[in-house]
Order: structure tokens, then C-alpha cells, then sequence
């Protein structure tokens, strides 16, 4: 390959992004050491976002079979006393909020996607041992398993290389932060017997675990190790059968696999360097209490696919990419800072320290509030971007840099589509019971559809969707009021929404064509157009949603 981009390492995150390029019509080489997938699980949770970003790919229903959705996640005290549930997440996302999954089974559906795309070449069994880069590109060098020198050339490397990743060691840049002095026993088994089915946090102070429900009699366990214990100590089998004795009958469970972990809160000191950026793991590394390491990189994923095709593609200015670690290293702290808080509830091993605990978590289940803010996941970050050169401000009330929410809407014929199902696969512009595209000079209008935008025209509960759209826009009904109530006192503006459904701007009437402006700054008008809704390719999934006009 010469030219397009080259990414490193064929896990979750690598496999997601080498997805969105190829969906994109980036010219894409993926290079992994290991000759197939992982066949032991690591990664275990994962969340709206993820689950929003596989129904993007048209890979969700392949992918949800293995799912376990909707876990319920519980806080049990070492008397066995609920301390807290988070049983009643909303789907603002269209998804679940948590679920479990099986790593293998993932990764093999996201390597079957890749198949879809002429332009994406996989290459696993292919190790990168050297990579040098210059003001034209990067050039990857390496061995295949079976001996033979390769060598790649890129407009651009992605690292997903993992937490030990050899990318970013080749830039010599540093991972900041703390690595936790304690160690943690897991274990996957197989043939689980125990009926509930969820996320238990057993904060023992005795020894805390945790114990994660998966389809398929399938379960993943943690157990601290405590002063004086070793890891050899932990992996005998006789240790590990007297671990699970106290949850569940041993007797039928065979452990497919066991490692002592040591848990790191670390971030890259930066995630670019000129031509070569980092994801996943290989940018940050975060404890695994909140379920976030692999979903965290999939963000990542999500974030720089449509920009890498915009720059590769479209000849938008390189400086672009920078607003990558821009937007993502904040969120990413967020999430790195929750689960450490996570840790700590779940943590102690000290009476004094777990009774403390065990009453701030009465305190929190004393009002209605609180309680629901802990039931329903309130804690957790929302998907909402900072500063950005990519997000256009409108004042503290603005909808900009939010993510949108994915409700139902309803089409001519009466039939009910997931939202993202209509915006399509690229940039988007949304007027709720307003015509998107009378905002705009024709000028802009043409400029929007080089870019492949969707216009598409909500309207309220009530209004016939059969009537015609306006121009080529897709007409739509909100028939809860779902999107209405979210939009606020935006619902008479045109959003500009960005290929992983971020707002980018809030747009009136007035300001409509300065908006324009400032995005045709950013992203010219494309070298090649593409496909309306996408780039069109093999057997891929394409935009499924309505097209009435």
C-alpha cells in the first residue's frame, strides 16, 4: 500500500476504525503480530456509545447475538447488604447503558466487516518492528510469522497497539499518571451456575471482588490480592477453587483463563505526532471498575475516523487531526477519574474505612433524588465535547458539542426507525419542524451535499409525514416528542451535526451562512464527492432509513 492510512494493531479499537475508513472509501491497511483474533476474552463491558458506534458500522445485530445487555449492577457490603443498584439506566442513545461481552466473538465480527470494503487490506500475522516519518508520510517496516520483510507506506499511523504498544515508544512518548500498588486476581470460567445475572461489586473489606455475568454460562472474576498473598499463591487451583467456593458451586466451572493483573490510571502526554497518532489503550489505560478501557477507545475510534477521511479524502488541512486529542483527552480523564472513585468504594479492606463507605452509601439512598441519580447512572460522563476548534459555540445553553440522542421516528408508511438510521453515515443537517434547507444560499446547500450531507426535517406528533419535503430532505415524525423535549428552546434552529453525531452548531436563519463559513474553513469542498449517505462499497450497510421527499 502507498498512500491512506495504516493502523496498528487488529483489536477492538483497530478493528473499529479500520471499519469506519473502509465505510469512509480510505484506502486502509491494517497490520496486527498476532495471526488471528484473541481467543481469550480481556475486554468484558460495553456501553451505549459502543453499541451506537456497531449500528453505524451495520455490524450491531452480528455483534449484539453475543451480547448480554441491560446488566443490572449491584454494591454488596461483605454482610451481604445491598448498598446500591444501577438497574434503571435510560436509553437516551438508542442502547443499553451497560452490557458484557465476549472478546473473541467481537473481534471476529469486526474482521468479518472488513471483508465489505475493497479499499481496506488486513494483514494479521504481520508485526511492525521500525516505522520513520517525514514531512510526506510514514513508512512501516517489519516481519511476517512466517519471516518475510514487509513494508508499508501511509499518509498517516494510528497506534492501537495496545497498552504496551511499540507506536508509542517508537515517538518516546511517556504515559503519565499512577499505577495502583494493588494487585487483582481474574479469572474467566465457563460452566457458571450462579442465577443472577448482572454486575456485582462485592465490597468485602475482607477481600473485595467483583463478578461480571456473560451469555453462554460464561462469567468473569476478580479478586484483590491481599498483603502477604503472591500471585503464584493466587493461581494454584486449589486457591482459585476456595476464591469461588464462597459465590458458587466450583464443582462444574472450568476457568479458561487466570492472570494477576496490576491496574494503571495513564494517559500519553500527547496523542499525535506529526504524521502518527495513538488510540485505545495506547493512549490511555484506566482501572476497570467502571467497564470504560475498551469503550473509551472505541470514542477514539469514532472521533478520528470521519477526520482522518477528511483529511486523506477531501484535502482538508492537516491541523484538523489536532483537535483529536483536543476533544478526547478530557473525556477520557473523566472516565479514568470515575473508575478510580469505582475502585475506591470497592477497595477497602479496612473495617473502619468500609463502614464509612457503607454509610455514605445510605446517606445517598436516604432521598429520592439521590437514589434515582445512583439507579439510573447519572454519574456517569456524558458523551459532551469541551473545546473544540470543531465545535461552534453558542453560549452555555447551546446544544453544541452534545452528542445527539437517538430516538425513534416514524416514516411515511407508519414505520419506526432508529434516528441514526436517517441521518446516514456522514455529516447531517436537522430542523425540527423547520425546513433544513431553506436556512441556507445555494452556495452552502452545494457545498453541504459535496460533503455528502443529509437534510432531514423532523416534524411534531400529528403532522402527516406523506406530505412532501421541501427540496431533498427527508421528512420524518417525532411521535413521542422525544427529540423535541431534548432540543429545548433550539427546536426552531437547524443543528449541524458531525459524522459521530456530535452537534457541531446550532444554526439560525441569520447565522446560517457564517456557520458554513466556518465549517468550509475547516473542511473544503472534497477533492472527490462522495456517496450520498456514505461511500458506496461491497456488501455494505447501507443507510437503511427512510427517503421520503
Amino acid at each position: 500500500m502507498s498512500g491512506g492510512v495504516a493502523v496498528v494493531g487488529g483489536g477492538p479499537v483497530g478493528l473499529t476504525l479500520a471499519n469506519l475508513l473502509g465505510q469512509r472509501g480510505v484506502q486502509t491497511t491494517l497490520l496486527e503480530k498476532n495471526s488471528e483474533v484473541v481467543r481469550d476474552p480481556r475486554a468484558i463491558a460495553v456501553d451505549d456509545e459502543t453499541l451506537r458506534a456497531l449500528q453505524a458500522l451495520g455490524l450491531y445485530e452480528a455483534a449484539a447475538a453475543g451480547f448480554e445487555l441491560e446488566l443490572p449492577v449491584r454494591f454488596v457490603n461483605g454482610r451481604g447488604e445491598v448498598l446500591a443498584e444501577v438497574d434503571r439506566m435510560p436509553k437516551p442513545l438508542g442502547h443499553a447503558g451497560v452490557g458484557s461481552f465476549y472478546q473473541p466473538e467481537l473481534e471476529q465480527v469486526l474482521r468479518s466487516g472488513l471483508a465489505r470494503f475493497p479499499c481496506v487490506s488486513e494483514r494479521f500475522g504481520h508485526e511492525v518492528t521500525a516505522l520513520r516519518q517525514d514531512e510526506d508520510g510514514v513508512v512501516l517496516s517489519g516481519r511476517s510469522v512466517s519471516g518475510r520483510p514487509f513494508e508499508v507506506a501511509a499518509d498517516y499511523v494510528v497506534g492501537c497497539d495496545g497498552g504496551s504498544s511499540f507506536v508509542r515508544r517508537q515517538l518516546d512518548i511517556l504515559l503519565v499518571g499512577s499505577t495502583y500498588a494493588e494487585k487483582w486476581l481474574v479469572l474467566d470460567t465457563e460452566g457458571d451456575t450462579l442465577p443472577q445475572r448482572d454486575v456485582t461489586f462485592y465490597c468485602d473489606p475482607a477481600r473485595p471482588a467483583v463478578s461480571v455475568y456473560r451469555r453462554s454460562g460464561r462469567r468473569r472474576w476478580e479478586f484483590l490480592e491481599l498483603d502477604g498473598e503472591s500471585d503464584e499463591w493466587l493461581l494454584r487451583p486449589e486457591t482459585v477453587t476456595a476464591l469461588l467456593r464462597k459465590y458458587v458451586d466450583p464443582s462444574g466451572i472450568t476457568v479458561q483463563r487466570k492472570i494477576v493483573y496490576t491496574f494503571h490510571a495513564r494517559v500519553a502526554a500527547r496523542y499525535r505526532s506529526g504524521r502518527i497518532l495513538l488510540a485505545g489503550d495506547a493512549a490511555h489505560l484506566m482501572p476497570p471498575f467502571a467497564g470504560q478501557g475498551m469503550n473509551s477507545g472505541i470514542r477514539d475510534a469514532v472521533n478520528l475516523g470521519w477526520k482522518l477521511a477528511a483529511v486523506v479524502r477531501q484535502g482538508a488541512a492537516p491541523s484538523l487531526l489536532d483537535s483529536y486529542e483536543e476533544e478526547r483527552r478530557d473525556h477520557v480523564k473523566k472516565m479514568t477519574d470515575m473508575a478510580v472513585t469505582m475502585g475506591r468504594c470497592i477497595m477497602p479492606t479496612r473495617p473502619f474505612r468500609a463502614a464509612v463507605r457503607d454509610l455514605i452509601f445510605r446517606l445517598l439512598g436516604s432521598s429520592s433524588w439521590s437514589r434515582a441519580y445512583v439507579r439510573e447512572g447519572r454519574y456517569r460522563p456524558k458523551p459532551m465535547i469541551g473545546r473544540s476548534r470543531l465545535i461552534r459555540r453558542g453560549g452555555w445553553r447551546s446544544l453544541a458539542g452534545r452528542m445527539i440522542i437517538q430516538p425513534e421516528v416514524e416514516d411515511a408508511g407508519g414505520r419506526r426507525w432508529p434516528l441514526d438510521e436517517v441521518l446516514g453515515h456522514g455529516f447531517a443537517v436537522l430542523g425540527y419542524d423547520v425546513d433544513p434547507t431553506r436556512h441556507f444560499t445555494d452556495a452552502d446547500r452545494a457545498y453541504l451535499r459535496s460533503l455528502g450531507a443529509r437534510f432531514v426535517e423532523v416534524g411534531p406528533r400529528g403532522r402527516d409525514a406523506r406530505a412532501p419535503a421541501p427540496g431533498d430532505a427527508v421528512r420524518v415524525i417525532d411521535p413521542e416528542g422525544t427529540l423535541r423535549r431534548w432540543l429545548g428552546r433550539h427546536a426552531g434552529s437547524v443543528l449541524l451535526l458531525r459524522p459521530d453525531r456530535y452537534v457541531a452548531a446550532v444554526l439560525s436563519r441569520a447565522d446560517a451562512h457564517e456557520g458554513i463559513d466556518w465549517l468550509r474553513r475547516w473542511i473544503p469542498v472534497p477533492r472527490a464527492a462522495p456517496a450520498r449517505g456514505g461511500v458506496a462499497h461491497r456488501g455494505a450497510a447501507r443507510v437503511r432509513g427512510p427517503v421520503t421527499r
